[in-house]
């Protein structure tokens, strides 16, 4: 026979002594959600709900300030790279197009190097960078560009030098990337589609489905339409550089020399990107080394917006 003994000891569980434990022990409600999710205290149901569209509202237009730039003044012009990856892709045309329909140009836009312009929509200006087919050069003016344009010529296909830029860039960090096809209309007006639509899977395939495609040709319309693509485009960049304040010289010169310390003081000029740039920090320049900074100032703007027709250099 078989004999069960009843256990002198019974498990006693602890109850759980949190917030809500004394509430659920009498029966009351109990209030799910964490903490900052309860309800304001004395506020009615319209007053909640227009402290929530204020409290949007605020946080649109500060992000809206950092975008259009801060204190009422512009944002610094965007950095446009335009990088051959085919051997016919003409980068001198296809720059020389989207400044002629630019409303102003700071200098003359048929030297080499970079150039700034007022675009003449949005309030916005752009510094087209055209480097050499050559891998040192367009990884340099990748590292600041906020979008990059990879031209390509109708009827080719990307070479080593092409495919090698690519690559190393992709690896570097991509900011924007828009590819641009160009002499579209020189092939068969059967062979445009299916031209265009295989650079439009290359572009896919090679950078995803954010980036676009478009066509640049001896058209004013098409010109103008790649105009209001680069002012309108979201720019995404590399983390790195919105950690930090850096700046693209545009003019520099020694302001003081000694002669008995071998010291000397650099003015340089340019736009301030990234994080705000105080006096106290530290600045590093590339090959030099770092230094301290002795004054900020606020000089005239290099490239100003300005009103009138497009086209013209000022």
């Amino acid at each position: 026979m078989e004999h069960h003994h009843r256990s002198s000891q019974k498990q006693k569980n602890r109850p759980f002594k949190g917030r809500t434990s004394k509430k659920a022990n009498e029966g009351g409600r109990v209030e799910g959600g964490p903490a900052g999710k309860k309800k304001a205290a004395g506020l009615s149901r319209a007053d909640r709900r227009n402290q929530i569209k204020l409290s949007r509202k605020s946080k649109w237009e500060a992000q809206m300030a950092t975008v259009r730039g801060s204190g009422g003044l512009p944002p610094p012009p965007r950095n446009i790279a335009l990088v051959a990856m085919t051997p016919g892709a003409d980068v001198g045309s296809a720059r020389f197009a989207l400044l002629s329909r630019c409303r102003a140009v700071a200098g003359d836009f048929a030297a080499p190097g970079p150039v700034t312009a007022d675009i003449g929509q949005e309030r916005q200006r752009m510094t087209i960078y055209s480097p050499e087919r050559e891998l040192s050069s367009v990884l340099d003016t990748i590292m600041v560009a906020d979008i990059v344009c990879f031209v390509v010529a109708a009827g080719e296909t990307v070479d080593g030098v092409g495919e090698q830029c690519r690559a190393v860039a992709q690896e570097q960090g991509l900011p924007t990337v828009l590819s641009i096809v160009q002499n579209l209309e020189s092939l068969p007006e059967a062979a445009r589609a299916v031209e265009k639509k295989k650079w439009q899977s290359w572009t896919l395939g090679c950078f995803g489905n954010t980036t676009r495609c478009a066509t640049l040709g001896s058209t004013e319309s098409e010109a103008l339409g790649l105009l209001r693509t680069l002012t309108t485009i979201k720019i995404t960049r590399p983390q790195a550089r919105d950690d930090r304040p850096y700046m693209l010289v545009c003019k520099s010169e020694i302001a003081e020399e000694n002669g008995e310390t071998g010291t000397c003081t650099l003015k340089l000029q340019g736009y301030v990107r990234g994080r705000p740039l105080s006096v106290n920090q530290l600045v590093h320049l590339p090959g030099t080394g770092t230094f301290q900074l002795k004054q900020i100032d606020g000089p005239a703007d290099m490239c100003p917006l300005m009103g009138g027709s497009r086209g013209g250099t000022s």
